[in-house]
């Protein structure tokens, strides 16, 4: 059975693409995180969880986003995914870290609200993840 989600007042609901029924109303129980939350607020999440649980990674990056800046070059999402991907680094629990694409443009914006010397050198596109970083009277 496809399903798709479709917004309602406290979320998203699944609904059944072939007889636009709601899982609920076919007696279907689903986990109400995953049907609440939209998929950006999701991966916001884990890329936060990420980003926490692995700040030594994070600490190396910076340094190497620090030295690419220090030559008069901006920074963005393409050059720490490269770093990342283009390292090995263990995670929190001693395996590999793992580079997700879904996760770099929030991840360059936590460095550059963490990070106030590089965040002029940081180069911001459009994305999804925007609305979790608005502040105040914007």
């Amino acid at each position: 059975m496809k399903r798709t989600t479709k917004p309602i007042a406290s979320g998203y609901l699944a609904v059944d693409d072939a007889t636009g029924e709601s899982d609920t109303q076919k007696g279907i129980k689903t986990n109400s995180s995953n049907v609440t939350k939209d998929k950006a607020t999701r991966d916001y999440e884990t890329a936060l969880r990420l980003y926490e649980e692995n700040a030594h990674v994070f600490v190396e990056a910076v340094e190497h986003l620090r030295g690419l800046a220090s030559d008069g070059k901006h920074v963005g999402s393409a050059e720490l995914a490269a770093y990342l991907r283009g390292h090995d680094f263990t995670n929190s629990e001693g395996g590999e870290f793992k580079t997700n694409n879904s996760y770099i443009a929030a991840w360059i914006r936590f460095l550059a609200d963490d990070y106030p010397d590089l965040a002029p050198h940081i180069e911001l596109r459009g994305s999804r993840f925007d609305r979790f970083f608005e502040k105040e009277g914007e």
